[in-house]
């Protein structure tokens, strides 16, 4: 987004490129439409084959949108893990004071996501894709 890129490694142990393809999709336009916090799936394996799940959590603040890099322990949870619960899973974001450790997070305009987000559809629409 933006200027910056960032790499990561993805399970495609039960989520193939289209699937999260689709869940950055819907994630992206909750956020750019209202939605002060959403989870982008990065690597995704369910609890029956893991422990947890690697995500990006963008905080949008007005026209900032902060990112930080985080991993969700699924036996933390208070109740059974569930796709269609994601966003509930998503705790606000503390303040610098508060933190324990260093968190990776770095920031974004919401124009970038919006960006990241039409290119997203492009390149979905010219393979093909519904997702």
């Amino acid at each position: 987004m933006g200027g910056d890129r960032e790499y990561f490694v993805s399970s495609l142990y039960e989520w193939n490129v289209d699937d999260y393809r689709g869940q950055w999709r819907d994630a992206l336009v909750q956020l750019v439409n209202g939605r002060d916090r959403v989870g982008l799936i990065t690597s995704y394996v369910s609890p029956s084959h893991s422990s947890y799940l690697n995500w990006w959590i963008l905080y949008r603040n007005q026209s900032e949108v902060i990112i930080q890099s985080q991993v969700l322990f699924y036996n933390q949870l208070p109740n059974a893990f569930s796709l269609e619960n994601l966003h509930s899973y998503i705790f606000p974001r503390a303040s610098d004071e508060l933190q324990e450790n260093v968190v990776s997070e770095w920031s974004v305009s919401i124009l970038d996501v919006q960006d990241f987000l039409a290119n997203l559809e492009r390149t979905s629409n010219l393979r093909g894709g519904g997702n």
